[in-house]
């Protein structure tokens, strides 16, 4: 697999902090468009195939229009061989659940181990992180891990992510590490993610469903579901919670 590496996406509007975007977006039918990219520039790198930073331009800007005037990184993480669609999931039948567990490794080390490293090499002093779906995985593995003394990792932010929210987790040691907030972001009416539940035979809701069961100072969880239009996955269905964060003083 190709080495995450982040990418810059907008500069810093005056404000010192930078947010670092980190997709791994489930979806309902496996992405056609990626199939045809793939075989239109079969010789080309695998990351300008998979990812364009384009391809998020929405999440930019709604995160504009949220209020957030840092600077915005995406991290781009290797999904090559990695189809986090229900459609795909489902063909694999029992074969899915080792399916995600080969896979879910990497994402752990994804977090744990390059992106403290790539933040640091980008000499960035004080970060944020927003992890969306899969993304929240690596997002909360580069938190509890953190170790980067002479970096300052303020708030995270969780959307719709496909982790345990029992105490196993130990999410309270992880949320301390933060000098800011963990903001759980999760959605009841979330069909997708239930289903990805379901297909993996999870018997536990994950925290985009529900709320962190561990209470502790540092975390907070936001009941998105009346703020969302629909149930599917949209930046723009996002953005009256990402303001409601802002104007409540979870998130600057």
């Amino acid at each position: 697999m190709e080495k995450p590496y982040l990418i810059p996406i907008e500069s810093s509007l005056g404000h010192p902090e930078s947010l670092i975007f980190i997709d791994g977006s489930l979806s309902e039918r496996i992405d056609e468009r990626i199939d045809e990219r793939i075989d239109e520039r079969i010789d080309e790198r695998i990351d300008e195939r998979i990812y364009n930073p384009e391809d998020n331009r929405r999440w930019w800007q709604v995160i504009r229009q949220a209020g957030w005037q840092g600077a915005i990184y995406g991290l781009w993480w290797d999904r090559s061989n990695f189809s986090p669609s229900l459609e795909h999931l489902a063909q694999l039948e029992t074969n899915a659940i080792s399916y995600w567990h080969k896979h879910k490794h990497y994402v752990r080390r994804v977090g744990k181990s390059y992106l403290p490293k790539l933040i640091s090499e980008h000499s960035l002093t004080r970060v944020s992180l927003m992890g969306f779906s899969v993304g929240a995985r690596i997002a909360y593995y580069t938190m509890r891990d953190w170790s980067e003394a002479q970096i300052c990792l303020n708030n995270v932010l969780l959307l719709g992510g496909t982790i345990r929210r029992d105490i196993v987790r130990n999410w309270g040691t992880a949320a301390s590490r933060l000098e800011g907030k963990l903001i759980n972001i999760y959605n009841c009416e979330d069909l997708v993610l239930t289903r990805f539940c379901q297909i993996l035979e999870w018997d536990r809701s994950p925290c985009g469903i529900k709320p962190i069961s561990e209470e502790h100072e540092k975390i907070v969880n936001f009941d998105a579901t009346a703020l969302m239009k629909t149930a599917k996955y949209s930046p723009t269905n996002y953005l009256l919670v990402l303001q409601e964060l802002i104007q409540q003083g979870y998130w600057t």
